[in-house]
């Protein structure tokens, strides 16, 4: 038996599964978490690609909000923390003097989902996409509820104009997920039905 728990936590290890995680310090579970998020985002992506120093391409956060504090939720007179986690990345396409960004949060939620759930369906609008049910949570971002691995997935999409002294970034086109980034997590992570 002794000799099957050690090699389950081999296996663990080695595979960088998230249930040993808490058994290393605060740092460590840091790079275990963002190494496993790299395999959520491909570093290219037809004409795009990863955006940012390989260390900061993809950031992780945990946010807890107040449910109470939130005039949808506080209608459910619950309170408490509601919580999820999100992977995010952005994906830059080059072309002169302005660029194509999309940016990709995969969030899983990780206290009260059905509360989470239910401000989605309140404060945004539904509409479809080549027959899947979508969320527009303004002109330039969708968002979904993927049949698995996530619970919630954005993209929103713009540009980014850079001249010599500045950058600025617009998100005013309406996404229509035909980006080939949009495209692809639609793909890989496809809403319910």
């Amino acid at each position: 038996l002794v000799v099957l728990v050690i090699i389950g936590f081999a296996v663990a290890y080695v595979t960088n599964l998230s249930i040993i995680d808490r058994f290393f310090s605060d740092a460590t579970q840091k790079t275990r978490q963002l190494n496993r998020a790299r395999g959520y985002f491909p570093e290219n992506i037809g004409t795009y690609a990863l955006y940012g120093e390989p260390s900061s391409q993809i950031q992780v956060s945990q946010t807890c909000n107040k449910i109470e504090d939130n005039p949808i939720l506080k209608k459910t007179g619950r309170t408490g923390d509601a919580c999820m986690k999100t992977f995010v990345a952005e994906y830059r396409e080059s072309s002169q003097s302005v660029n194509g960004i999309v940016r990709i949060n995969l969030s899983n939620f990780t206290k009260e989902s059905e509360l989470l759930t239910l401000l989605v369906e309140e404060s945004t609008t539904k509409d479809t996409l080549d027959g899947y049910p979508i969320y527009r949570l303004s002109s330039a971002g969708i968002g979904w509820f993927p049949a698995s691995k996530f619970d919630f997935i954005v993209a929103r999409e713009g540009t980014s104009i850079v001249s010599t002294s500045s950058e600025t970034t617009k998100y005013s086109e309406v996404s229509t997920g035909k980006n080939e980034v949009t495209a692809y997590f639609i793909s890989k992570y496809p809403p319910q039905k």
